[in-house]
């Protein structure tokens, strides 16, 4: 009896003493390579399970697996290009479905670094549209390619590419408070209406009314009302980004205890419900003449904080692109360095795990303790995800693996016109003897 290991695959000949032969395999062979490596390959992938921690585990129990370089080969020659044709259809489909619909096009960027801190080597820049919740576009962006903000020139990238190439006709463009973006729209776009993400401004509101905590804790109890009535007053301003300005800060009489009060000569009164007398009582009013009412004053009429208060008026948020870079880190850990069509790859993988799933069903909800507000809270509870885009992808695998006969074909799942910097170290590299002389360690006797 003999035996034949290549990665998960087994064969097994035996001869009998009359000389008859029998060949058992695990598994069928497409072209030189089993099926089961391939599809296995891919399905790391897919799945976003790293190699080397699948390969940690199959030693640990002493299963046979394959090598890196049989997966790199994996990746390359079967995974990457049915995933990269999935992804131009998937994208030219979801491009062509809102430039014919009858909605105006509203678009939401935002851009995640591959790495905690100011490290980063990579920036993917996606663009959410914000009807139908879908990724329509990502850009990847690595350091070297060009110079300054990796995240602006990632954004400037894709909205050329959008608008030029795409032919979209972009009506409003959401983004975060990014300076360099906000100048690029200013200047070379003006016709797009540049709005700001409400999450991002609350999160900067409670950040400066965090401030108080020590010195006014009366005016820094108001925190959660206060940045309640800002997601109100851009909810209900009907598009109307001086209203919302004057709907905001009229937050200051009502922490006086003032519910009616004159503007402009005009009488104007609270839209809330109105309070009963008991509860009049325990509210802890601010006096108008008192240290904490003019710090939250200097807060609240914060001449930046206005000025981009306004570009907030139509309520929109990137709360499901934020739920979606979440996505993104299943695939692409911030703290594992990625190769640049690994990046690549994945964030098709990501895309595609997000649209797919945009319409969960909910099922329920579960409570949860928030570190945020110190309370548990409701969450929403789901229908698990849908997985058939995968099964789909391993279908499509197994019908190219047939037609893929060499391990040298050439095959790109990348842009041929993008210059990648092989290298992104900006000095030269040293003699590794010079460096041997002089290196120390401060534990040495």
């Amino acid at each position: 009896m003999k035996h034949y290991i290549q990665g998960t695959f087994l064969s097994v000949t035996t001869v009998c003493e009359e000389g008859h032969t029998v060949q058992w395999t695990s598994q069928k062979k497409t072209g030189k390579r089993p099926e089961g490596n391939i599809v296995i390959g891919a399905a790391l992938t897919l799945s976003g399970i790293l190699f080397a921690q699948m390969s940690v585990f199959c030693r640990s129990i002493n299963l046979a697996f394959f090598s890196r370089t049989t997966y790199d080969l994996i990746t390359k020659l079967h995974t990457g290009p049915v995933i990269n044709d999935m992804w131009r259809e998937h994208r030219k489909d979801n491009l062509n479905e809102i430039k014919n619909s009858e909605k105006n096009i509203w678009l939401a960027g935002d851009g995640q670094f591959d790495s905690p801190g100011f490290c980063a080597k990579y920036c993917t820049y996606s663009v959410m549209d914000l009807h139908s919740s879908k990724i329509i576009y990502f850009n990847l962006v690595q350091k070297g390619m060009g110079s300054g903000d990796l995240e602006r020139k990632a954004c400037e990238s894709l909205i050329d590419k959008l608008i030029e190439e795409e032919n979209c006709n972009i009506e409003l463009f959401l983004t975060d408070r990014h300076r360099g973006i906000r100048y690029f729209l200013r200047t070379k776009y003006p016709q797009i209406e540049h709005e700001f993400d409400v999450w991002h401004l609350s999160k900067s509101l409670l950040k400066r009314l965090k401030g108080l905590d020590k010195k006014y804790p009366d005016a820094y109890l108001w925190k959660t009302s206060i940045n309640n009535h800002l997601w109100w007053s851009s909810q209900t301003c009907n598009g109307d980004g001086s209203l919302l300005v004057e709907k905001f800060t009229s937050v200051l009489n009502h922490i006086s205890n003032v519910h009616e009060w004159e503007d402009n000569g005009k009488t104007k009164k609270w839209e809330y419900k109105k309070l009963n007398d008991e509860d009049l009582k325990k509210k802890l009013w601010i006096h108008p003449n008192s240290e904490s009412y003019f710090a939250l004053k200097k807060i609240i009429m914060a001449k930046d904080l206005l000025k981009d208060l306004q570009h907030a008026k139509h309520f929109v948020h990137t709360g499901r692109l934020e739920s979606y870079h979440n996505v993104r880190l299943k695939y692409m850990p911030k703290r594992i360095h990625l190769k640049f069509n690994g990046m690549y790859l994945r964030s098709i993988i990501a895309i595609l795990d997000h649209n797919y799933n945009v319409n969960k069903t909910l099922i329920g909800d579960k409570l949860v303790f928030s570190k945020q507000i110190g309370r548990y809270t409701l969450k929403n509870r789901y229908k698990n995800p849908s997985n058939n885009w995968r099964q789909i992808i391993i279908e499509n695998i197994k019908i190219n693996a047939i037609t893929v006969n060499t391990l040298n074909t050439e095959t790109s799942t990348i842009d041929d016109n993008l210059r990648i910097p092989t290298n992104i170290v900006s000095i030269p590299k040293p003699n590794v003897d010079e460096m041997r002389l002089k290196k120390y360690s401060r534990f040495q006797k």
